[in-house]
């Protein structure tokens, strides 16, 4: 047996309708030979209408690469998810799923429900989590805060690196804001160089409701005069100008009630803490992550799920599923979609 098709079949081709036996024994190929016996088994149902026919996997024949289930609507995609995920739970294995629409908030009682947004009902078995900002990386900001023109993008960055430096050097700043216009270089070089490696480090650690102020200290001259290379300059008008609309849209992003789990997380725990959580609670198998009332302004629901992924790719190289084994799961569909805007948000 060749598996695929090789060929696509006339119209006047007589086609073979498999018997539910034989779609049986292609199934569960994967345990029936004794070198790769198991005693693990995933039953995901039956055949339509032959109950006496189960369908069981091996764990590694479904997650030893990467799993798809496609098929038109109404054909049982969800449903095939959600036995998936229940068998997975009998064998305290640890899940995560990024539940986009809300679709499976009836999973079995090993389940821990959390909610990334504003949900018009809190309901007892869903707490509200956060992804604060300061676990972010600066790309995701930009991918946020989208600077454009000719100065936006270099003065955010620059902006950035000032505040760090005011978290780390506070002596610099005043209230929280480090001044440069007709001040000496001297002092903010000097720290620059103490805390490089800080600096330079992609993580968004620093006070970004001083942003929109930084970035006006940061559209002035790079010297007073040509004589005084070693201070800065007066307000730069045609920076400043440029920059305006930047500031403008950050402070409505920062303030907006949709964006608070990001930029204005209060008392909610981060979602990172509750991962490691859940990796090392025995009671806890399956981690839904409800997306449903994150607000989709600013592709923040794409930008959190590329977070969320690049967050358990780099616990995962730090050996840390050595020995207990993680899976990320989200509906296709949802997937693609996110993939697809967060791809053309990086290159662009």
């Amino acid at each position: 047996i060749t598996s695929g098709l090789q060929s696509s079949p006339k119209l006047y081709y007589n086609i073979f309708l498999a018997s539910p036996s034989l779609i049986q024994r292609i199934t569960t190929r994967n345990y029936q030979s004794p070198e790769q016996h198991t005693n693990v088994l995933l039953n995901i149902g039956h055949l339509s209408d032959v109950e006496e026919t189960p369908l069981l996997f091996t764990p590694n024949s479904l997650f030893g690469r990467h799993l798809a289930v496609v098929g038109t609507t109404g054909s049982g995609k969800s449903y095939t998810l959600s036995k998936i995920f229940e068998e997975i739970a009998k064998y305290n294995s640890k899940l995560i799923i990024f539940d986009a629409s809300g679709e499976y908030n009836n999973l079995p009682n090993c389940t821990a429900h959390v909610s990334i947004g504003i949900e018009p009902s809190r309901k007892s078995n869903i707490h509200s989590v956060s992804v604060p900002y300061t676990e972010l990386l600066e790309s995701d900001l930009y991918a946020i805060f989208k600077p454009k023109g000719r100065s936006q993008f270099p003065k955010l960055k620059q902006a950035i690196k000032s505040l760090k430096l005011a978290k780390l050097a506070p002596h610099l700043a005043i209230n929280g804001v480090i001044m440069k216009a007709h001040r000496n270089k001297f002092d903010y070089e000097e720290e620059y160089k103490n805390f490089v490696a800080e600096l330079e480090s992609p993580i968004a650690n620093f006070n970004i409701n001083y942003l929109s102020t930084q970035i006006e200290n940061e559209c002035v001259n790079p010297q007073r005069s040509p004589t005084e290379t070693d201070t800065w300059g007066g307000l730069n008008g045609d920076d400043y100008s440029d920059c305006v609309p930047l500031i403008n849209r950050i402070n409505d992003i920062i303030r907006s009630p949709n964006l608070a789990p990001i930029f204005n997380p209060g008392d909610r725990p981060s979602l990172f803490n509750v991962i490691k959580r859940l990796i090392t609670d025995e009671k806890i198998h399956i981690l839904r992550i409800s997306l449903q009332y994150l607000s989709f302004d600013h592709n923040a629901r794409e930008i959190i799920a590329n977070a969320i992924g690049r967050h358990l790719l780099e616990i995962a190289r730090s050996n840390f599923f050595v020995n207990q084994y993680l899976l990320p799961s989200m509906k296709l569909t949802n997937f693609l979609k996110m993939l697809y805007r967060v791809q053309a948000i990086t290159s662009h």
